[in-house]
């Protein structure tokens, strides 16, 4: 049939304007089966050279300093650069929970891991804690009367080691 445009790519992706694009030949291609070729070709590369592989990527860290961070932002939560630092700002670069200082390179994003809603920046501290202790309040909460209790032990055996003090 000629002049009727395709409506699915060979493997069998729908060809609408959202995934496809046009080549400077004037030829539509499926962006999805582009990205796999690209993993393949990649994948293919990485395990034919691995150590070389490994040189590159330091060479382009190099060449291309914050370009990493800014796009990990990105994938992992949603976040521009220019949204991390204002988020940053806001928390007057200080820990959302123990307000020790931050800055760009040791805030930590912290986030709701079912919805993968943004809650704030940590100090790596504070993050790992939270993570260590599965980000469920009902262990947090037992964790801090744990402590709140122990320090009631201590001041109690303080006052007593003086009492007995005082008395001989």
């Amino acid at each position: 049939m000629v002049g009727t445009k395709q409506t699915h790519c060979k493997r069998g992706h729908e060809l609408v304007l959202e995934n496809t694009y046009v080549t400077s030949e004037g030829k539509r291609r499926c962006k999805p089966c582009q990205r796999e070729r690209s993993r393949e070709y990649q994948k293919r590369r990485r395990s034919a050279d691995p150590e070389g592989d490994k040189a590159r990527k330091r060479l382009w860290r190099k060449q291309n300093p914050g370009r990493e961070r800014e796009y990990d932002l990105k994938r992992h939560y949603g976040l521009s650069v220019e949204d991390f630092d204002l988020l940053l700002e806001e928390q007057n670069f200080c820990c959302a929970i123990c307000s020790n200082r931050l800055d760009s390179s040791s805030a930590c994003v912290d986030h709701d891991h079912e919805t993968d809603e943004v809650r704030g920046l940590l100090c790596r501290s504070c993050n790992i804690g939270l993570g260590h202790l599965q980000d469920d309040y009902e262990i947090i909460l037992a964790a801090a009367d744990y402590l709140i209790q122990s320090k009631d032990k201590v001041a109690c055996e303080v006052q007593r080691t003086k009492a007995k003090s005082n008395t001989v």
